[in-house]
């Protein structure tokens, strides 16, 4: 236990921050395009769906009514999924920091598991319309996250931010 507390203090140390947020924005960015098409080609669903409902966590269950591209709900869902990513990042580095891209990606994939389990099975008690994409493609989506995640922390961290075990 002291050696793994070390070890994660060590970590902490080392993390890039500024490649957290960077891996954050490529992860953010890439759900969301993956997601749309989710939406559009397994549920049925016009792409502008995942947005509405990401934006309808801030604006309300009027966000959802919203058709074609709705720009408020759009730059509102943008900016909290990116906090929500910039957060996952900053829980995600220190983890992987040190860690090989295999084993990562390994990690990150976990992290995306652990995150649509959380947003499609607890929280729907209080954000109900997630229930309506949940299954395996939402599933993937969160892992694909999670997998870009890790590696684009790996690709944008200094090369000086510590070592890889």
């Amino acid at each position: 236990m002291a050696e793994s507390t070390h070890t994660f203090a060590r970590n902490l140390e080392h993390t890039d921050w500024r490649a957290a947020v960077y891996a954050a924005c490529i992860a953010a960015a890439t759900f969301l395009v993956v997601q749309m098409l989710v939406a559009g080609l397994v549920f049925g669903y016009g792409p502008w769906l995942p947005v509405r409902m990401i934006g309808a966590i801030a604006l309300g269950t009027r966000a959802l009514a919203e058709t074609g591209f709705p720009v408020v709900v759009t730059l509102v869902a943008f900016l909290l999924h990116l906090g929500l990513s910039i957060m996952t990042a900053f829980i995600l580095a220190p983890v992987i920091q040190g860690m090989s891209l295999p084993r990562s990606w390994l990690v990150g994939a976990a992290g995306g598991v652990v995150i649509y389990l959380v947003n499609f099975h607890l929280m729907t008690g209080v954000f109900t319309w997630f229930a309506a994409i949940r299954g395996w493609s939402t599933l993937g989506s969160h892992v694909v996250f999670g997998i870009v995640l890790a590696g684009a922390y790996h690709g944008c961290r200094r090369r000086d931010s510590g070592p890889i075990r």
